[in-house]
């Protein structure tokens, strides 16, 4: 079933070179029909337009193209196809697939130093710690001890009162 919103648009597709709009969708779909759009053929709803889409990439049109598509002919999209459960070729971009494949890779390799960072880091603080409560431990213990208490000095304060007037 087709929205009601898509009557409300604009479409412009250049076909063989040529640029032709605006149409609203029903005269698009009814090109597509006549096999005036083909499938390799560009649909933008802007003009002038830097994102032509394919008239194949679009779901509107889905069903119109797959209708005239024989189950025997490969239905290429651009680049290389896939056939997927309904036996219909759908288009592989193998460039955005590179990059966003590349993207994953190197979040990958940025999340794997991150963690080995941060393994790092909880090393050399549970290291810190350790020594830390060893200090304190020894510290403890020492206090705890019934030492001894350090000799006595004689001060010389204390010796002039001890001073024989000889």
């Amino acid at each position: 079933m087709v929205s009601p919103h898509l009557f409300k648009k604009k479409y412009y597709c250049k076909i063989d070179g040529k640029n032709y709009g605006p149409m609203n969708f029903e005269e698009l779909k009814n090109l597509a029909m006549n096999k005036q759009l083909k499938s390799s053929d560009k649909v933008s709803l802007t003009f002038p337009s830097k994102d032509w889409l394919e008239a194949s990439s679009m779901p509107e049109l889905y069903e119109i193209f797959k209708a005239q598509t024989d189950e025997n002919d490969a239905f290429t999209f651009g680049g290389s196809t896939t056939t997927g459960a309904t036996g219909f070729s759908q288009e592989v971009n193998i460039e955005l697939l590179e990059k966003n494949l590349i993207k994953i890779v190197n979040l990958l390799i940025f999340v794997s130093v991150l963690v080995t960072l941060i393994g790092v880091l909880l090393v050399l603080m549970l290291d810190a710690y350790v020594k830390m409560s060893k200090s304190i431990e020894f510290e403890i213990q020492h206090i705890n001890k019934k030492l001894p208490e350090p000799p006595k000095w004689e001060t010389f304060e204390s010796k002039k009162g001890n001073v024989n007037p000889d």
